[in-house]
């Protein structure tokens, strides 16, 4: 796993723009990750509509417009993010037993099955961009029903 890792992260860095940075990373999660749900959202300036990618997430649509209008104001794994402009995950986060009684879990996740959310920035030009990776939904990353494997 650790040469695969190497080549994933090394792609994404040689990534020119968010393009390539979407395609590289959308083509190899699943395999390297061994999810069902990912996907990466890039956020872009303030009020801009976020570019996304989501694989494996059942009616997707619905999903995304339920984060933006209940589930991104109350998540506190990406807040962590953008605070430590580091990796989380909600146990990380969260006191032990907390996630299901987050209001992101109860508002959003819980009907669309996302039982973990780990969320990282992507940097860039030495400078952090308001751009997340997540896996198995994400923003932000979600395993449904799988024990996190990194």
């Amino acid at each position: 796993m650790v040469n695969s890792l190497y080549s994933l992260f090394d792609a994404i860095a040689r990534a020119r723009d968010d393009r390539e940075i979407r395609l590289r990373l959308m083509d190899a999660v699943g395999e390297h990750f061994g999810v069902q749900r990912w996907g990466i959202y890039l956020f872009g300036k303030q009020g801009e509509i976020p570019q996304m990618d989501i694989r494996g997430v059942p009616n997707v649509n619905a999903f995304v417009d339920c984060y933006e209008t209940v589930g991104r104001e109350v998540d506190p794994v990406l807040r962590y993010v953008l605070e430590f402009h580091a990796p989380a995950h909600e146990a990380m986060v969260l006191s032990p037993g907390g996630w299901k009684q987050c209001e992101l879990y109860k508002r959003c996740c819980a009907s669309y099955e996302h039982e973990h959310i780990i969320t990282g920035p992507i940097v860039g030009a030495a400078a952090l961009s308001v751009q997340l990776i997540w896996l198995a939904w994400a923003i932000i990353l979600h395993l449904g029903r799988q024990k996190l494997l990194i």
